[in-house]
């Protein structure tokens, strides 16, 4: 699980990531600076690695809208919904996306 600062300026760093290990309850604790310390406050995009061993590409990425907002002082709870036929979908996705550079991911 990765969550980056949303910013409108191109140009502009976006900060250190958040990041966060699905838990084998599909929880997960987001840390920034060290494990399991929060995300930076604000708004964010969302990205969920999916290990697929029986896929190719074996590490599948999926980007979640809406945007997802940390708001200071507060216990943060997100809940992500994905079905199997999310992952399949986001899969094909990158398949297609390496065969059109020309090679495998």
């Amino acid at each position: 699980m990765v969550f980056r600062r949303v910013v409108e300026d191109k140009n502009k760093n976006v900060g250190k990531a958040g990041y966060g290990e699905i838990k084998p309850d599909a929880s997960f604790v987001l840390g920034t600076f060290e494990d399991h310390d929060g995300g930076t406050v604000g708004d964010h995009h969302v990205m969920v690695n999916c290990p697929c061993e029986d896929r190719e590409p074996p590490l599948v990425k999926i980007g979640l809208e809406p945007k997802f907002t940390v708001v200071a002082g507060k216990d943060n709870v997100f809940n992500i919904d994905l079905e199997s036929e999310d992952v399949a979908r986001a899969a094909e996705n990158e398949r297609q996306f390496q065969e059109s550079r020309g090679g495998a991911g």
